[in-house]
């Protein structure tokens, strides 16, 4: 009796125990599961604002590129003599020349950026400016300027259009400048595609739709946008769309058109959804479970919480500003290893005055745009991820910080010199009417050879410039012991 005691005794510890076991295994899956829901919740919060943060970004920038195309619409419909070519009191020969003289001022105007076409297009079918062959093939006609007012524009002043003709490559702007003239700009979708190309590896999938809901452009594999856009979204305005497989962040740009941002959240959603399954599946191991993604969950957490500060860019050029270009250098070089060899070069356009006498505002913008295009693909900063830096810090100015590290120095510095002679003659294709009228001097200072401060670097560059400068040289390298200089012969330049 007394051993039956003892194992009732037993018996009940063991329950009391095995209650305890699976008190505790129940709590540890009910604490993962709703620890998981939590952190799922937070992650869809903070994807949906990191999402609506792109959108509207993308949508400033690529209002930017409508605004600029727009712009230039303005001015070329200030040229008086546009209106003054259907006078019917003109003669042929004095149309022809009204005619030559607008062609000409038009195609000045349309070195602001790299278009396809910028021209005006009289009511007789004369056109004056850049009319590219395949545009008129896309407009199909023998009267051109009829389809373009009556079928495009009808009652309308101004049309932004793809898909002209069957062909999705362009992208087309039309303003009425009068009863007898209309603009025509066009630019290549491939210049708005790589305004979105930031977006993919961050897997936002961006569609930039028509008013009609039509695909211009778009990051995402499928050229269809798969899930349903909000009603009344054909009137505009911004809405965010979510669900618990994917978030759709939608705006309107200033034309009419929308843009979309998707972030698909299946993936994370199956995988949220399948740690409850096998945690209730494997309850014997939760304990161990619970621990190890408690440390995910926390890394994830700490990892979801950084929040990207969009850098401030100069709204012509695209790059960095003057500040933000300064902080960014200085903060590469302060974290340079030993044995690093950087250089810190201030570009200067030495005759931006003369181009503003010969070409106007646009001569103006276009030689800096280029010019910042010709930096940004030599050193690689085009997508906004490599080592090197590009900046704007004047009206006719850029800085580069460029990483020339090697094992061997005197490799390192050879490098760097002969990159310098590459950006020289690299430079040399930025011109305008013809060849070499856009004039650059360059000035670098080496890390650390002649200082290891970023306002002494950057100091030194400036005075190295304006020595090159000085002595004719299209750049040189400051060194504390001797000046290594490029000449004109060295660098291509004439």
């Amino acid at each position: 009796m007394e051993n039956n005691k003892n194992q009732t005794v037993v018996s009940g510890l063991n329950r009391m125990r095995f209650f305890y076991l699976m008190l505790l295994v129940v709590t540890g899956v009910l604490l993962l599961g709703h620890s998981g829901f939590r952190h799922y919740s937070r992650h869809y919060r903070g994807e949906t604002e990191l999402l609506e943060n792109n959108e509207q970004q993308l949508i400033l920038t690529i209002d930017g590129e409508f605004r600029q195309l727009e712009n230039a619409s303005l001015l070329t419909a200030s040229i008086t003599e546009i209106h003054d070519y259907s006078d019917a009191a003109l003669g042929e020969q004095d149309r022809s020349s009204l005619l030559t003289g607008v062609s000409q001022r038009v195609t000045a105007l349309s070195f602001i950026d790299n278009y396809c076409d910028f021209a005006v297009m009289f009511s007789d079918d004369q056109s004056a400016g850049k009319l590219s062959q395949g545009t008129k093939d896309d407009l199909g006609t023998s009267q051109p300027y009829r389809k373009i007012a009556g079928d495009l524009l009808g009652s309308e002043n101004s049309l932004w259009l793809s898909g002209l003709g069957g062909d999705s490559s362009k992208i087309y702007y039309f303003r009425r400048i009068d009863d007898n003239a209309i603009f025509i700009g066009s630019f290549y979708i491939s210049e708005l595609e790589r305004n979105l190309a930031s977006t993919k590896e961050s897997g936002i999938g961006i569609y930039v739709l028509d008013r009609n809901g039509r695909t211009i452009c778009t990051t995402s594999e499928e050229n269809r946008l798969k899930y349903e856009l909000p009603d009344g979204f054909e009137n505009g305005g911004s809405y965010t769309v979510t669900d618990d497989k994917y978030i759709l962040a939608c705006g309107t740009l200033r034309n009419g058109w929308r843009l979309v941002a998707v972030r698909d959240m299946e993936e994370d959603y199956n995988f949220y959804r399948r740690v409850l399954t096998e945690s209730g599946a494997i309850m014997g191991v939760s304990v161990v479970i619970l621990i190890v993604f408690n440390i995910l969950l926390t890394q994830l957490r700490d990892a979801g919480s950084l929040k990207a500060r969009a850098p401030e860019e100069d709204p012509l050029t695209g790059l960095y500003k003057a500040e933000e270009a300064e902080n960014l250098i200085a903060d590469r070089i302060d974290s340079c290893d030993a044995g690093a060899t950087v250089m810190l070069a201030l570009v200067r356009v030495t005759n931006l005055s003369e181009i503003d006498e010969n070409f106007g505002t646009s001569g103006h913008n276009g030689s800096l745009i280029k010019t910042s295009h010709v930096l940004c693909d030599f050193f690689g900063t085009l997508d906004g991820n490599g080592k090197n830096v590009v900046g704007r810090t004047g009206t006719n100015e850029f800085v580069i910080f460029a990483d020339y590290t090697q094992y061997d120095l005197f490799k390192a510095h050879d490098e760097l010199e002969k990159g310098l002679m590459d950006l020289a003659q690299a430079l040399g294709q930025v011109w305008l009417a013809e060849p070499g009228d856009v004039k650059f001097t360059i000035g670098a200072a080496v890390y650390p050879d002649s200082s290891k401060d970023y306002d002494e670097l950057y100091e030194l560059a400036a005075v190295t410039l304006g020595k090159a400068a000085a002595e004719g040289h299209t750049f040189m390298i400051h060194s504390p012991e001797k000046k290594k200089d490029g000449k004109e012969e060295d660098s291509g330049e004439k």
